[in-house]
C-alpha cells in the first residue's frame, strides 16, 4: 500500500494585519470567496518556516527562536494553493474593496523553506527597490 501526501488546503497568512484593521471584513470575504484559510500570524511565529505556517506537508518542524516587534514589517498577505485564475480574482477584489496590504507573496518551492522573518524582509527588500530605483 502505497502512502498518498494531501497537499495541503488553500491559506492565506497575514502578517501585521488584524481585525481590528478597516480592511479586514473585505479580506476575510475575499479569502473565503477564494476558498483560502484565513489565518493570522504574529511575531511569535517569524522564525518559523513559511511551508509549516501554511500546514505544507513535509515542511521543516525546526524554527528560528526570535520575536518580532509586530510593526517590524508593513502589512502582508501571503498566499498559498491558489490557481492563477483564483488569485488573479482574489487581487481584484482586493483592489476594489480598497484592501491595502503592501506586501504581498505567493509560497513557491524556495520561499516555503524560508523563515517568515527573511520572507518579510525580502518583500520589504523588494517593494523598497521598486519605489527607488536609483537608490
Amino acid at each position: 500500500m502505497k502512502a498518498r501526501i494531501h497537499p495541503a488546503a488553500p491559506v492565506a497568512l497575514v502578517w501585521n494585519f488584524t481585525p481590528e484593521t478597516s480592511g479586514w471584513p473585505a479580506l476575510a470575504a475575499a479569502c473565503k470567496e477564494a476558498g483560502l484559510e484565513l489565518r493570522q500570524v504574529g511575531s511569535a511565529e517569524a522564525g518559523v518556516n513559511v511551508g509549516r505556517l501554511c500546514g505544507i506537508p513535509g515542511s521543516s518542524d525546526a524554527a528560528l527562536l526570535l520575536h518580532l516587534e509586530p510593526d517590524a514589517y508593513p502589512p502582508a498577505l501571503i498566499l498559498y494553493g491558489l490557481t492563477e485564475p483564483a488569485l488573479d480574482r482574489l487581487l481584484a477584489a482586493l483592489r476594489g474593496s480598497g484592501v491595502h496590504l503592501p506586501l504581498k507573496a505567493v509560497v513557491t518551492p524556495t520561499n516555503q523553506k524560508w523563515p517568515l522573518c527573511e520572507l518579510l524582509a525580502e518583500l520589504t527588500a523588494e517593494r523598497q527597490a521598486l519605489e527607488n530605483p536609483g537608490s
